[in-house]
């Protein structure tokens, strides 16, 4: 019981029959050739920073907007809280060495190797010593902000609070609250 061919393809199905094994080595070996050699995490661009770096930078701009907002007429003493939807991201340039090692017996892939490494590109600084060269920073995307300052009852100063904040960090005026310190002796 067996398959029936056309005429015109019984000399293909005798040779697909006789060499049937080696096309499947082939086949295998064309397919672990063209597999990709990482898992899509690795090959991704490595991070500039780890989440500690990325909270020092948001604090940082919180500072520098605390200190600013602090000599805008009205405000008084001022705090300024960020929250950070997507953090800063740095792209460092890699070289990547790949080297390949194939064995063949009797016409048929028996083993195959690929090892890839990833070296960082330096460049020299100002200082004579080495950094990574960055290709791109992809700047942090800010949720919400919260500012507690003095004269947040007076809708002047809040407004000018609200949009002094939404054009330095991209945020909607939406995203923005505006609220009343607690006097200085702690007594509301």
């Amino acid at each position: 019981m067996g398959i029936a061919v056309p005429d015109r393809l019984r000399p293909a199905a005798k040779i697909l029959g006789r060499y049937k094994y080696v096309l499947i080595v082939i086949a295998v070996g064309l397919a672990l050739i063209l597999w990709p050699n990482a898992p899509p995490a690795e090959r991704e661009p490595e991070r500039s920073r780890e989440g500690a770096g990325e909270w020092e930078e948001s604090e940082s701009l919180e500072r520098r907007i605390e200190e600013t907002l602090s000599e805008v007429s009205g405000v008084g003493r001022v705090s300024v809280l960020l929250t950070v939807k997507r953090d800063m991201e740095t792209q460092y340039a890699e070289n990547t060495d790949t080297k390949e090692k194939r064995q063949w017996a009797g016409g048929a892939l028996q083993s195959y190797e690929r090892d890839s490494r990833n070296a960082a590109v330096m460049r020299k600084d100002a200082g004579g010593g080495e950094q990574p060269l960055v290709i791109s920073r992809i700047f942090p995307v800010y949720q919400g902000a919260l500012v507690v300052c003095d004269g947040a009852d007076d809708i002047k100063v809040r407004t000018r609070v609200t949009e002094s904040v939404a054009s330095l960090t991209g945020l909607g005026y939406d995203k923005i609250t505006v609220v009343a310190m607690k006097p200085e002796n702690g007594k509301e």
